[in-house]
């Protein structure tokens, strides 16, 4: 009996102790820490997707990142006072579950100043300073005394969506940033990373996710009208079109592949993504055969007039080319921070280039019958061949 006793008690503060340091953690990194109970997830889990059509809003993850989260908070954050809390609480959980919710994100961009307001970008919006958000000023505010803010002089941003998620409701709002920040990043010359966001999302259901920027601040850069305006009204208007023509599509996929680039710190990884963002940019379908050469061509004839310039563009990215295919193919690398410049110079210049002759030209495969519209590899071929 004793033996058994002692046992149980031990069970029983093993359990408070991996409680207490569960809490103790969420409490530390403001983000929940689930107790290792895999039974007791997996058993919640199964209820939870015998809800009507549940799977098709939810990944497998992400139900389980959902219902991890409210077991974590029934068992130890807030426990329910007796069983009829406990079937309202999870009543609402359900609920919640289901409706899809509305998200309001409003965000200090804390690298980038003067942005002019009413500026629209995909989905993100400049707005003036907030200032009638208690929960949103006090959360910057803990920014800014821990250093990974300012906010002098800084722009702020506001998102509105919707999304069935409710944890993941920031990774959502990452997803539509990549865009905006990727079209931010190629204008103003400055990378910027949706994960140094900072702000708050709010919603409908009453749930408040604040967003802390993963890294220190760099720097920043400041809007100016008579540099910038240009750019912006060429690249804003193709995010907000119902219905886009072939190239501003090439444009918008070739931009998010770039922001990619400009989030790696290796100079390798952003040389071949870059690389990656120019084929996205001017490659079609029917470059199956030459790819190194046919890209080298198309750069030269779209940025340079003087035959001199053309063939010495043409010649450097051919070596760009092969650079990228010694990396890849045999792991050599010689690429060095000049090539990674240059090619990102080459790729900023090729997409204002497309947005000028967007205007005039919907496609970038050259026709293939007579009653076709032209196409850039028609613009093209005319300059090869007059």
């Amino acid at each position: 009996m004793e033996e058994t006793e002692r046992k149980e008690k031990s069970i029983r503060a093993g359990e408070a102790l991996k409680e207490g340091l569960a809490k103790m953690l969420h409490e530390k990194l403001g983000v929940p820490v689930y107790l290792a109970d895999s039974k007791k997830i997996e058993s919640f889990l199964e209820i939870v997707k015998k809800i009507p059509n549940i799977e098709d809003n939810y990944t497998d993850s992400e139900l389980r990142e959902e219902a991890g989260s409210f077991l974590f908070k029934i068992s130890i954050l807030d426990k329910p006072k007796n069983q009829i809390e406990l079937k309202k609480r999870t009543k609402k959980f359900v609920e919640e579950l289901e409706k899809k919710k509305v998200y309001e994100a409003y965000l200090l961009l804390r690298d980038l100043i003067g942005l002019p307001i009413g500026l629209k970008i995909g989905p993100l919006e400049i707005v003036h300073e907030v200032k009638d958000k208690k929960e949103l000023l006090n959360h910057i505010d803990y920014l800014r005394k821990k250093s990974l803010v300012y906010t002098e002089g800084r722009s702020w941003g506001y998102v509105k969506f919707k999304s069935y998620k409710i944890q993941r409701a920031s990774g959502y709002l990452y997803d539509l940033l990549e865009l905006p920040f990727g079209i931010l990043s190629l204008i103003m010359g400055y990378d910027l990373d949706v994960r140094d966001a900072c702000g708050l999302i709010y919603s409908d259901i009453g749930r408040i996710h604040y967003l802390m920027p993963k890294s220190q601040p760099r720097g920043w850069a400041k809007y100016l009208d008579k540099v910038h305006k240009n750019y912006f009204d060429l690249l804003t208007k193709i995010t907000h079109k119902a219905k886009r023509n072939t190239i501003k599509d090439k444009i918008i996929q070739s931009i998010k592949l770039y922001w990619l680039s400009r989030m790696s710190e290796k100079i390798e990884t952003r040389f071949l993504l870059t690389i990656s963002s120019l084929e996205s940019l001017l490659l079609t379908k029917n470059d199956r055969d030459y790819i190194g050469m046919k890209l080298s061509e198309k750069t030269a004839f779209l940025l340079e007039d003087d035959i001199n310039k053309r063939i010495a563009l043409y010649k450097r990215m051919k070596k760009y080319y092969q650079k990228r295919s010694n990396l890849i193919h045999s792991g050599k690398s010689d690429i060095n921070n000049t090539d990674e410049r240059t090619v990102k110079s080459i790729y900023d210049a090729l997409v204002f280039k497309l947005l000028e002759i967007g205007k005039k030209y919907r496609k970038m495969e050259q026709k293939s019958h007579s009653r076709d519209q032209e196409g850039i590899e028609d613009y093209i071929n005319k300059m090869k061949f007059a």
